[in-house]
């Protein structure tokens, strides 16, 4: 039986997540762990509420947070949009696109508003709890969120630029595409058209209908 892309997206990430773990631990194994720190087993029965409240805190903040940045993302971009060149139609990226970078971004977010809770609430006793966390996961939590916080970062960054640079505009005498991470417009003239082909959804590759109008223009020179 073919599975579908949700199924498939969770068993990836069930296998993905814990080789994605092991390897971190590798690369940054715990250290810097005070002598005083007690054993884990005694220090998870103190810490153990603290951990769940630090642990669903951010996810529940995410929430509220991603819908404020989606919020933001997509007024930026209807303000980008509105600098364009006058045309006949204009095409941009879609609202549902700038939910992924809002998203990642708000789960980065979120962990960092944890980690300032952290230290405000358990003040003294922050350095144990962080050494607990440290040598139950078997790894620097702070080199990984370090790491985890610049990456995320750099790739949203990338996503929203590649958003905002895309865009698609009839005008009277030509087609104006500007793709993904492009360097300029591509200027087509509307003679050049030999055919437009469209559909109310996309077949993907696994079977799945995606429900959006597609568009294929075909050139005079073939493509």
């Amino acid at each position: 039986m073919a599975l579908d892309s949700g199924s498939a997206g969770a068993i990836a990430a069930a296998v993905a997540v814990p080789i994605v773990m092991k390897g971190l631990a590798r690369l940054f194994p715990a250290k810097d762990i005070p002598e005083t720190v007690r054993s884990v087993e005694e220090l998870q029965a103190r810490y153990r509420k603290w951990e769940l409240g630090l642990g669903f805190g951010p996810l529940l903040a995410a929430v509220p947070l991603g819908f404020l940045l989606w919020a933001a993302l997509r007024a930026l971009a209807a303000a980008h949009a509105a600098l364009l060149p006058d045309a006949e139609v204009r095409w941009v990226t879609g609202a549902y696109y700038w939910a992924i970078p809002a998203m990642f971004l708000a789960l980065v977010l979120a962990g960092n508003l944890s980690n300032v809770a952290a230290r405000a609430l358990l003040g003294e006793r922050y350095p144990e709890y962080l050494a607990y966390q440290k040598l139950k996961h078997e790894m620097d939590l702070v080199r990984v969120g370090r790491l985890l916080t610049t990456g995320i970062g750099v790739a949203c960054a990338i996503f929203v630029f590649m958003g905002l640079d895309w865009s698609v505009r009839l005008e009277r005498d030509a087609l104006v595409l500007n793709g993904y991470l492009s360097v300029g417009d591509e200027r087509h003239p509307l003679s050049d058209i030999r055919g437009i082909r469209t559909a109310p959804a996309l077949v993907a590759p696994n079977g799945n209908r995606v429900l959006r109008r597609e568009y294929v223009v075909r050139f005079a020179d073939g493509r």
